[in-house]
């Protein structure tokens, strides 16, 4: 034991004496803070990795999930379609004669602040529909930009886009009809007020860059079914396609052949991420619930994991997978046999959507499983993760407490220490005298 004497220094004696002290409690607080940090971790962990995979049932889960559909193209340049779940396996061949076109004018001024009138009424009007500008309400020393703000910001602007070009030192001021079509045809025009001089003569002296049209397409190899749009995307016209023309064809007898069919390959896809998803929720299961050699898992006792491993698994039980190119192996996990799903699909082409899409499918199924573990508070991976945190917060302030009586016990051992060396130093003086 040290000897107390002057030299002493009192409050590192008085330190080692509370380490000492100490050492059992916190080997203790260190082993639980660690036990419930892990389990905490876990379930955040699981949580994290049940609502990864939940993404993808959420694309799987819809009664048409597994009818996606592939188009080719013979070429990219003048007709491009994508196809929805109603789409038609079937080919079509498009001629297109004619793009649908916007109505646009150019004004011409000499620069960008010309100035405004100061009075008068603009209208303009795309087809039946028109909307006015008074010129008195635009802001003192108006300008055409003003205008063109105005123009663009009208609550009832009936689609009319304004926009200055400024080229050669001048400014064209552009009108442009916001919807194509032949019907959706640009009107300007004012009400004669002395003060629109100069607009009614750029009005007048306006050019023409683009002409209010139609799309117009030929259908068919012989071009014998023609169709025509005010858009030059059409919707509705063929079933389930969505069809954008892009180009009118240089020759009159050229076509774009458009082939539509069942697209495996995103079906394969769509079957590969929940594979995945599946087979990584096993695996994050299996990380913190089984015993790796000697190593005690971080969930032992648990059974949150297992319970879950066994709903899910449960869920197969007279669905034969199999045939459908689903294969599992020892551990639980899935696999994909392409081959056996090209034949599957081919002798059932809507079997996959009976048997995993829709309201009662396996992966619906699934899905409200997987909500029980983590959908709210009261989930099953949320309540042990909240209670793992109670515990933690629980510990933390036993940890400040036992800090506070050790910090008071350090004080005694240093009031008691600090006493002893004087007592000890009062001797020494006491004994020198003799």
């Amino acid at each position: 034991m040290a000897t107390i004497d002057n030299s002493f220094d009192v409050r590192s004696l008085a330190s080692q004496y509370v380490a000492a002290d100490r050492a059992p409690m916190d080997q203790y607080f260190s082993t639980q803070q660690t036990y419930y940090q892990s389990r905490l971790k876990a379930f955040n962990a699981i949580s994290s990795q049940i609502s990864s995979f939940q993404d993808v049932l959420a694309k799987l889960k819809t009664s048409d999930s597994f009818e996606a559909f592939g188009v080719t193209a013979s070429d990219d340049s003048h007709v491009s379609v994508t196809a929805s779940t109603s789409a038609t396996p079937g080919q079509y061949q498009f001629h297109v004669q004619q793009l649908a076109a916007a109505d646009q004018y150019a004004l011409d001024f000499a620069s960008d602040t010309d100035p405004a009138p100061t009075s008068g009424i603009l209208t303009l009007g795309v087809g039946s529909n028109s909307f006015s500008i008074d010129m008195s309400t635009l802001p003192a020393g108006a300008t055409i930009s003003d205008l063109r703000d105005a123009i663009n910001n009208a609550a009832d602007n009936s689609g009319v886009k304004a926009t200055l070009v400024r080229t050669g030192g001048a400014v064209k001021f552009l009108l442009t009809a916001e919807q194509t079509g032949a019907a959706n045809t640009l009107s300007i025009s004012t009400n004669g007020d002395p003060a629109m001089a100069s607009l009614d003569s750029a009005i007048a002296a306006k050019t023409q860059l683009s002409t209010a049209q139609d799309a117009i397409v030929q259908m068919g190899a012989n071009q014998s079914l023609t169709i025509n749009s005010a858009s030059n995307t059409l919707n509705n016209v063929i079933d389930g396609l969505t069809i954008n023309l892009t180009q009118v064809h240089a020759n009159a007898t050229d076509t774009t052949t458009i082939t539509v069919g069942r697209d495996t390959d995103a079906t394969k896809k769509q079957l590969q991420d929940f594979v995945d998803g599946y087979n990584a929720l096993i695996d994050q299961l299996k990380k913190y619930s089984t015993a790796d050699g000697d190593q005690i898992p971080v969930l032992a006792g648990d059974g949150t994991a297992r319970m879950l491993q066994s709903q899910m698994r449960g869920l197969f039980n007279g669905l034969n997978l199999g045939q459908m190119g689903l294969k599992t192996d020892q551990y639980g996990k899935f696999s994909l046999d392409d081959s056996k799903l090209d034949d599957y699909l081919a002798a059932n082409p809507d079997g996959l959507n009976q048997v995993l899409g829709g309201t009662n499918g396996m992966m619906a199924q699934l899905n409200t499983v997987l909500d029980r573990y983590v959908k709210d508070d009261t989930s099953v991976l949320k309540a042990s993760a909240k209670s793992a945190q109670a515990n933690l917060d629980r510990l933390s302030d036993r940890m400040d407490q036992f800090d506070q009586r050790m910090e008071g016990l350090y004080n005694r051992y240093v009031s008691q220490f600090t006493q002893m060396q004087t007592l000890v130093s009062q001797m020494q003086q006491t004994s020198s005298l003799f």
